[in-house]
């Protein structure tokens, strides 16, 4: 019984230092909250802040190519 409760409060304490660092590395409270209760495994939380990282760089390389036609042209139907 005393092994199963070292081996529980180990388990929390490396959850909790993995929330800490999902914390530091997206700022999401949320996500840190339910990486530290169970609710989500680390490796998806970080595969999800990945995915959304790498949507928003797509949606900010479009933008940009949207404004230089509409810079070289000055037709916003072309851009």
């Amino acid at each position: 019984m005393a092994n199963e409760r070292l081996k529980g409060r180990k388990t929390a304490t490396q959850r909790n230092r993995t929330a800490e660092y999902i914390m530091q590395l997206t700022g999401d409270e949320s996500m840190a909250k339910a990486v530290a209760d169970g609710s989500i495994a680390p490796k998806d939380a970080i595969n999800m802040y990945q995915s959304g990282v790498q949507k928003e760089k797509a949606s900010l390389a479009k933008k940009s190519q949207y404004e230089t036609i509409l810079r070289d042209t000055n037709s916003p139907l072309l851009a």
